[in-house]
């Protein structure tokens, strides 16, 4: 009788251990690495969702770093899709995987950070003024499939 619930105990533990073990697999897949100077950083960017809106974000490489250009669409305050309000950030940085904006006047509007995955590189903008928040998007991966198209 001892030796069956003892038995029991070891198989209920070996499966504990066994499900944490898929989990923490499951979760090493899914982790993003830092963008280095080899990755190709330029191009555009898309994030949001139907909720709260999408964000733009074109990267073009200059003599000095690299130009910033996010556009943001707030679907969440719209009344209707004619009436969207938008807003819209320029600016120029010069070291990944995360640096400040500048705009033209040398004032900081906010940061930049890239981060990767097998599958995509993603831009993560916060703002320093106006909406102030943070706007995330991504290029490559299943976006540049339909984009493509």
């Amino acid at each position: 009788m001892k030796t069956s619930s003892l038995l029991e105990s070891i198989r209920r533990k070996a499966f504990y251990l066994m499900m944490c073990v898929t989990l923490a697999a499951g979760f090493a897949s899914c982790s993003t690495e830092e963008v280095t100077e080899d990755d190709d950083i330029t191009g555009l960017y898309i994030g949001g969702s139907e909720e709260t809106g999408e964000t733009k974000i074109k990267i073009s490489q200059n003599s000095s770093g690299y130009t910033f250009y996010c556009l943001y669409e707030d679907w969440s305050s719209a009344n209707s899709r004619l009436n969207v309000p938008t807003v819209e950030w320029n600016g120029t940085f010069t070291n990944i995987p995360s640096d400040i904006i500048k705009n033209s006047k040398g004032e900081e509007i906010g940061r930049i950070e890239f981060t990767k995955s097998s599958e995509y590189i993603q831009a993560e903008f916060t703002s320093y003024i106006d909406p102030k928040g943070t706007y995330k998007a991504r290029k490559g991966g299943e976006m540049a499939d339909l984009l493509s198209k």
